[in-house]
């Protein structure tokens, strides 16, 4: 066995199992090891989002879930209390991501699923579509190339599904916008006098990322006031009040 596994066994078996009510209505069981949440627990806030999973001396860490009274979920990875690593976002809208993230935003490689049958999936930013990725329309048309703050900025190829593309330097300002069309090998050419501008005004229309729920305060990050409401290994306790930094 190793000695991580050891020291984690050994923090496991110093843990109780709590229940606490604190004065302002919000609800904590699982874990508990000096005065922190501790392993595995669950915190429910009196607007009713909910937070279960991982604790470490107070904050959330590692894989947990979290969910809000509208319905959107986060199932994935957290570092103090907020969304880095892999992990899954499930919009109120019927969005969702898929991918990595990095300090509480979409950031790395990822795939967002529109609730119309769109679908990106490449590269983030800070929140953002950016660099390299390929967005799928729900018709079938298909863009390929370069992004920018969620738009396409640079070299790109825009597919049809009768087979025709057009490649160039793509920008939302049209003055930057070159590039050619080739036709189908197959049936005549159908989209001769299409510009790139449609794209931006048509296929990127109902593409915009869902914003994101407010997050209650964390459970680590205010003062908790309780009075004769816990309840210590199936007998009442008397606590007081304390801050969890």
């Amino acid at each position: 066995m190793s000695l991580s596994n050891m020291e984690e066994e050994e923090e496991e078996a110093g843990c109780e199992e709590v229940e606490r009510l604190f004065s302002n209505g919000d609800f904590y069981t699982g874990q508990w090891m000096d005065n922190f949440r501790r392993g595995t627990g669950k915190y429910l806030w009196t607007d009713g989002c909910m937070y279960e999973g991982d604790w470490c001396r107070g904050k959330t860490m590692g894989t947990w879930k979290f969910s809000w009274p509208s319905g959107a979920t986060y199932d994935g990875f957290w570092v103090k209390n907020l969304k880095h690593g892999k992990g899954r976002k499930n919009y109120v809208n019927g969005d969702y991501y898929e991918g990595e993230w990095r300090c509480g935003v979409q950031d790395g490689q990822g795939k967002y699923i529109w609730r119309n049958g769109n679908e990106y999936e490449g590269q983030w930013k800070n929140g953002a579509i950016s660099s390299k990725g390929s967005l799928l329309c729900a018709n079938g048309n298909r863009y390929i190339g370069m992004w920018e703050d969620g738009l396409p900025k640079g070299e790109g190829r825009f597919l049809w599904v009768d087979g025709s593309f057009y490649m160039g330097n793509w920008s939302a300002d049209p003055n930057e916008q070159t590039g050619t069309y080739y036709p189908s090998s197959v049936g005549p050419p159908k989209n001769r006098d299409w510009s790139p501008e449609v794209v931006f005004a048509v296929d990127l229309k109902d593409c915009k990322i869902c914003s994101a729920e407010a997050i209650t305060i964390f459970p680590s990050q205010k003062t908790l006031n309780w009075t004769a409401v816990g309840r210590l290994m199936g007998s009442w306790v008397v606590t007081g009040t304390m801050m969890i930094v």
